[in-house]
């Protein structure tokens, strides 16, 4: 089980940021052993069955290492924090309180990395106990136990309308011609940002024995653009790369889905902030991204437009069989 578009693992972006810019700052005045520093992500999205809040600390310390902090759950998380979200439309408000949860439980495994794995502490609710829908407006409030509240909102974005591919229409992937898959994403109440992938869905025969398949092809991440355009043969180069050519495995085209994800303009400046991350700034300091009223973190939305089932044309099956770059890989 895995979020789409975004993952949990932008917390430790977000965390090692934090721990960076402490290190590095000289000046720091640290009336206490340990200063701590709320750090929040999510991404809501009306789609979903359950709505995910991720709330850890960061700390800064004179005599124990970031590193060792990390590792340590009772540093990472909040004991006793409570956090909520509160859904207004017309004028009228519902505020529920989300369950904390570990993530290890229900299927969010956390990466190996640098910070503690086991408790893996995120909060939830059932969507439909908020009933959202795009133009809701969603605050979050949550409460650390110090009397003063990381507070945030946005608007529940909805999902672009891909004009190109089309739901009943086949996809055409050519050998000599460039393919331009387009969409709306509605300026009013529609995502800023967007990434678009295919998933390519196949059967393997290995003597006898049928076994589904498929294959994940990212065609861009975080374009501001309302289109997405392949190079010709692009499609047999992606096949030919990721399959294994092996006579003794036959196989048979499925079907081809579409996946449009888009994120609102929190999610637009915190990639922007990320990309300047990537690079050396001007006064040698790490900008972090956050639309919270301490801390640091995002709180914001997305959207999925899915076509699922697609086929591919009669011409584009006739060339993956043929194309010297795939007529190895044994399609039927």
């Amino acid at each position: 089980m895995k979020y789409n578009f975004l993952k949990f693992t932008y917390l430790a972006f977000f965390l090692s940021l934090v721990i960076i810019n402490n290190s590095c700052d000289n000046t720091l005045d640290l009336v206490e052993d340990r200063v701590e520093t709320p750090v929040v992500y999510a991404m809501l999205n009306y789609q979903d069955e359950y709505q995910y809040v991720r709330l850890e600390r960061a700390f800064a310390s004179e005599t124990i290492s970031a590193i060792t902090l990390a590792q340590n759950p009772d540093s990472l998380y909040y004991k006793n924090a409570e956090v909520k979200l509160t859904r207004i439309r017309n004028g009228v408000s519902i505020e529920k309180t989300l369950e904390k949860v570990n993530g290890n439980d229900i299927g969010y495994v956390r990466e190996d990395g640098i910070f503690a794995k086991d408790p893996n502490t995120i909060y939830r609710i059932k969507t439909s106990e908020l009933n959202l829908a795009p133009l809701d407006i969603v605050k979050l409030s949550i409460n650390i136990g110090d009397d003063q509240l990381v507070t945030s909102e946005t608007m529940i974005i909805e999902e672009a309308v891909p004009s190109k591919p089309r739901v009943g229409t086949a996809i055409s992937f050519s050998e000599d011609q460039s393919e331009t898959y387009t969409w709306n994403a509605f300026d009013d109440r529609g995502g800023k940002i967007h990434s678009v992938k295919f998933i390519i869905k196949f059967t393997e025969e290995i003597n006898g024995v049928e076994t589904p398949k498929q294959l994940e092809w990212k065609l861009i991440n975080n374009t501001d653009a309302e289109s997405v355009r392949i190079a010709p043969g692009e499609f047999y180069t992606f096949m030919s790369n990721n399959l294994t050519k092996d006579p003794s495995i036959k196989r048979f085209f499925d079907s081809v889905d579409f996946i449009l994800t888009s994120g609102d303009e929190n999610y637009q400046k915190f990639v922007i902030v990320n990309q300047a991350n990537s690079g050396i700034t001007s006064s040698g300091e790490i900008p972090i991204f956050t639309n919270l009223s301490r801390g640091y973190g995002l709180f914001g939305s997305k959207a999925n437009a899915q076509l699922i089932g697609l086929g591919i044309n009669v011409t584009t099956l006739d060339n993956l069989r043929k194309n010297p770059m795939t007529k190895d890989l044994n399609f039927q």
